[in-house]
């Protein structure tokens, strides 16, 4: 990354940028951050993955859609650079796309750049920047092959995003791993901050949509679920921290910024009676967030489809999800990292399988009050795509 980047002049290194690395919620942290410092007048650039229906999803500008020509210019740019540097390797895929976003945003000129670490953090090709703020969501197993077996190992890579003398700011987390991030912070002479659960309000509102009540803010949520509250309140902190070029954020910009966040393939609502939802969610974490969703605030019967990546934790996933299903179809992504049907049917055992997942959706409208489809966000966009008459009333999506 970093000879890539040089070859380019450095891109990334001419605007200030915020980190937001974790288990779960980091995307959606990183769309609260961006959606209010761009309603405060900063051009605020956004990189994310993965996409659902375009690649240009994963680079913003004010929350909106990089154009085909922008990303393309920035493409091409890093493209020459990957050939004239001297590398080791190719780039991954993971890898060209960071470094045509980091170009872009310098190209844009923006004020601001905010930057979802893809995995773990220490070694993630986002960790190139010098972050003026470190945001970490709640941090929880995933990526075991990658990060460690343990919640000390994945902590100690998250915590590889914060820098010395800077801010670090993490969601409320378990006490062990609380404690990786606090002392690596003090070693590296980091301002850490943990926020305090009892201080921030969760009110329900209707059909599964909260109030979130934090540092004298009231604003009711556009995504649904109670655990956006944590994501919510960890955005408006991380905005507070922030100086750029002198501008403070006004309480009117992160109300505006709070409320104008929508779904984007978690808890994602496509179609009602019955209510359909798809969520990008693959591991436990997730998936009890799902679950406690569900039971609140949905009817039966409830149909799920599920389909996952061979390497998450499918078992522990079907523990928390089948029991609130009267009946599971199982479906097997067209990917070389996808579970295949023997691996699906192990964990989902009352499933069937399915081989025509439109079709399936179709069946569900008439049987079925309530209907999820969960496990990969590659799911999540074959979903949008086939069914993308249901998506236009959300301008995210318009846009693309």
């Amino acid at each position: 990354m970093k000879a890539i980047l040089k070859t380019m002049g450095n891109p990334h290194l001419n605007y200030p940028c915020i980190l937001v690395a974790g288990t779960n919620g980091k995307g959606s942290t990183a769309r609260f951050i961006s959606s209010i410092t761009s309603a405060s007048g900063l051009l605020t650039g956004r990189f994310s993955s993965p996409h659902l229906i375009t690649v240009r999803e994963r680079i913003c500008l004010n929350e909106v859609p990089v154009e085909r020509r922008t990303f393309t210019e920035s493409f091409s740019r890093m493209l020459e650079a990957t050939h004239s540097a001297d590398l080791s390797r190719k780039p991954t895929y993971f890898e060209a796309i960071t470094a045509t976003a980091l170009d872009l945003f310098s190209r844009q000129k923006v004020n601001l750049a905010v930057l979802e670490v893809g995995m773990g953090g220490l070694l993630d090709s986002t960790n190139v920047v010098e972050p003026v703020l470190s945001t970490i969501t709640p941090i929880s197993i995933d990526h075991q092959l990658h990060l460690g077996t343990t919640l000390e190992e994945i902590a100690s890579q998250k915590a590889g995003i914060i820098r010395s003398s800077r801010p670090v700011l993490t969601a409320p987390q378990h006490p062990r791993v609380a404690r990786v991030l606090q002392d690596i912070a003090i070693n590296k002479n980091a301002s850490f901050t943990m926020l305090n659960s009892d201080q921030i309000e969760a009110n329900h509102l209707t059909k599964g949509q909260y109030q979130i009540s934090y540092r004298n803010i009231k604003a009711n949520l556009g995504v649904l679920g109670q655990h956006q509250i944590i994501n919510a309140a960890l955005a408006t902190e991380s905005v507070m921290k922030l100086d750029i070029s002198g501008k403070k954020i006004s309480k009117n910009c992160i109300l505006k910024g709070l409320t104008g966040v929508q779904p984007c393939g978690v808890l994602h609502p496509i179609a009602c009676n019955p209510d359909i939802f798809v969520d990008g969610g693959h591991n436990p974490h997730a998936a009890k967030a799902v679950a406690t969703f569900l039971s609140n605030h949905t009817k039966e019967p409830r149909h799920l489809i599920v389909s996952m990546m061979k390497d998450k934790d499918l078992n522990t996933v079907s523990a928390i999800l089948s029991p609130l299903f009267d009946k599971i179809d199982l479906f097997e992504l067209p990917s070389i990292r996808a579970a295949n049907s023997v691996q699906l049917q192990d964990a989902f055992p009352q499933g069937r399988l399915i081989q025509n997942l439109s079709q399936a959706l179709m069946k569900s409208r008439g049987k079925a009050s309530s209907v999820l489809v969960f496990g990969s966000f590659q799911l999540v966009g074959k979903v949008l795509r086939e069914w993308g008459n249901l998506t236009e009333k959300n301008s995210y999506y318009h846009s693309i």
